[in-house]
């Protein structure tokens, strides 16, 4: 059987590899730096070609040896704003297929759990972004 021309879904989720190592001033400083034009360069391409697509933020966390959360809010920050620009630039059509999945309110509301001394989620939290995901591909 052959694959399909185009995935039935992206979940895009780059986390925090290639964040910047210092906290910056601005989303125009943190959008200067690679990933974060890499980032916008495939989910650009991925709502061209209307590929439904998830892009999840980061999310606040208890303890990185050198993230803190303020480097990460900038982050889920700039994310919003770059997923209400991209909407603003395809058609309405294609716009839709971009699901931003806010984590970091998320977690910040206690509706998601990150694992004490850690970054990560908790399990339970992993499983009802899976069951999200599943369900959003039915």
């Amino acid at each position: 059987m052959p694959l399909p021309r185009l995935p039935n879904h992206v979940w895009f989720s780059p986390g925090t590899w290639g964040l910047p190592r210092m906290a910056m001033p601005n989303c125009s400083a943190h959008e200067g730096v690679a990933r974060a034009a890499e980032d916008l360069t495939v989910v650009r391409r991925l709502l061209e070609l209307g590929v439904p697509t998830t892009w999840p933020t980061v999310f606040p966390i208890h303890y990185h040896y050198w993230m803190t959360n303020r480097m990460l809010e900038l982050d889920a920050r700039c994310q919003r704003e770059r997923v209400a620009e991209l909407r603003k630039s395809v058609p309405t059509a294609q716009n839709r297929s971009l699901q931003l999945l806010d984590l970091w309110a998320r977690v910040g509301s206690g509706q998601l759990a990150v694992r004490p001394k850690d970054w990560h989620l908790r399990v339970e939290s992993f499983r009802s972004l899976a069951r999200r995901l599943l369900h959003s591909l039915d």
